[in-house]
């Protein structure tokens, strides 16, 4: 007696996706998103600044202004009080400068986020005359991707959660430094106004979550994969980046006990260490997707410079490179992502840390 075959979208007998994108990124379109996904929140951000509009809706962004403007930077001893985190709350210099340029960084992330997609969307269809479909955008075996997404969440989330607390547990055991905060956690802090409470909610489950699978999961690891040298270009492009975002701090560690010099160079040893799990992955499995989302993941970790993050965030973003290839499309690893988002800021606002 035959029996016929399942017809369950894509789960048995039917031809999955092709995996990885059919757009053949380069390096000039790669650097190009870079440039534009850099460019559009700091010409919103000054546009809000030079406008007067972003004092106007915080008065105390006019402080912002002078220590943009080089003038008293040094010698300011202006406390944060007021409207920016309470009336009976302070913060010195230093504090005040950090929170106010994330607030502003919130405004122009939010407002900046249909303009970062649009030019990518524009980039993949000049370039090569793609549809949106080619990017990963696709409704077809929607069913299938869903359940692919849901399953990966299942999967990650509670994995990623439980792996990112042992890392903070070990960390502080050894380093005893405290771990660094997110900026977005830090503005949970801040009397914001109920519209920024809005661009927090949107930015962290929403913007981010899109934005940077259309770009690490879109074209990044469409790039690794589709060209020879790609990997290689993306580790060099993470070193690099690893190296400019923790100088400052590597710099202040030489004057500073062994644990922060430690600390300070823990993000850079990190990083270093990833290249040469993307070599062996380069070396013994070349003809597979997995060094392509190594180095993607690699970039990810590195763009994520709050220490020691990036240690899960780098696992987490195995889990999302291998479902943008399983399911053939960039809504599997968006649906994860946004989840996990959601996840921890439920988390974080239902059990606040110490």
């Amino acid at each position: 007696m035959s029996q016929e075959p399942e017809e369950d979208e894509g789960l048995t007998g039917e031809e999955l996706p092709t995996p990885g994108p059919p757009v053949p990124w380069f390096s000039g379109d790669v650097l190009a998103s870079i440039f534009f996904y850099l460019f559009w929140p700091a010409l919103v951000a000054a546009i809000l600044l030079s406008s007067g509009l972003f004092q106007w809706i915080v008065p105390d962004a006019g402080y912002l202004i002078r220590m943009v403007n080089h003038k008293d930077r040094e010698n300011s001893t202006q406390q944060a009080m007021g409207h920016i985190i309470g009336p009976s709350a302070k913060l010195a210099e230093p504090a005040m400068w950090r929170l106010l340029y994330a607030r502003l960084g919130l405004w122009a992330s939010v407002i900046a986020a249909p303009l970062s997609l649009i030019t990518i969307f524009g980039l993949c269809c000049w370039r090569y005359g793609a549809s949106l479909a080619s990017l990963g955008f696709t409704g077809s075996q929607w069913p299938r991707t869903v359940r692919l997404g849901m399953l990966g969440a299942i999967i990650l989330i509670p994995t990623i959660l439980l792996f990112h607390n042992a890392v903070l547990e070990i960390y502080g055991r050894l380093v005893k430094v405290p771990s660094e905060e997110h900026d977005l956690v830090q503005l949970t802090r801040v009397q914001l106004l109920p519209i920024e409470w809005v661009f927090w909610l949107v930015l962290a489950i929403v913007v981010a979550p899109v934005l940077e699978e259309v770009y690490f999961r879109g074209v990044v690891q469409g790039y690794a994969q589709a060209n020879a040298l790609g990997g290689y270009m993306v580790i060099a492009l993470a070193v690099m980046l690893t190296f400019a975002l923790h100088s400052e701090s590597l710099q202040t560690a030489r004057e500073a006990s062994p644990m922060d010099a430690l600390d300070a160079a823990l993000p850079i040893v990190f990083i270093l260490a990833l290249g040469l799990l993307f070599l062996t992955a380069r070396e013994y499995r070349p003809e597979t997707t997995l060094p392509a989302i190594i180095a993607t993941s690699i970039l990810f970790a590195a763009v994520h410079s709050t220490w020691p993050h990036p240690v899960a965030l780098f696992v987490l973003s195995l889990g999302l490179g291998y479902l943008r290839v399983r399911s053939g499309s960039l809504l599997a690893p968006i649906l994860v992502h946004a989840l996990f988002n959601a996840t921890s800021t439920a988390l974080y606002f239902l059990w606040p840390s110490p």
